[in-house]
C-alpha cells in the first residue's frame, strides 16, 4: 500500500474545504440508477488542479504499475 503524500492530502482538503463553503452551489453529479443512492453526489471542479495532482502522483503510479508500463 502507498500513502498519498502529505501535500497532495492538503491541496485536496483544501478545495473540498473551500467548497464546503458555499456547498448548495457545487453542483451534482449526474444522477445513475446504479448508484443506488436517495442523495446526489457533488462534483467539485478542481479547474485544471487536477492536472497537478495526476502530475504529482505520476511516477507513483508508474513506481506501483513497473517497468513494463513506462
Amino acid at each position: 500500500m502507498i500513502q498519498i503524500p502529505a501535500n497532495i492530502q492538503k491541496k485536496l482538503k483544501r478545495a473540498l474545504d473551500e467548497a464546503r463553503i458555499d456547498w448548495d452551489k457545487v453542483k451534482n453529479e449526474t444522477i445513475y440508477d446504479a448508484l443506488y443512492t436517495p442523495v446526489p453526489s457533488k462534483f467539485i471542479d478542481l479547474n485544471g488542479f487536477d492536472r497537478e495532482i495526476h502530475l504529482e502522483l505520476l511516477p507513483l503510479h508508474e513506481m506501483w504499475a513497473g517497468d513494463n508500463y513506462s
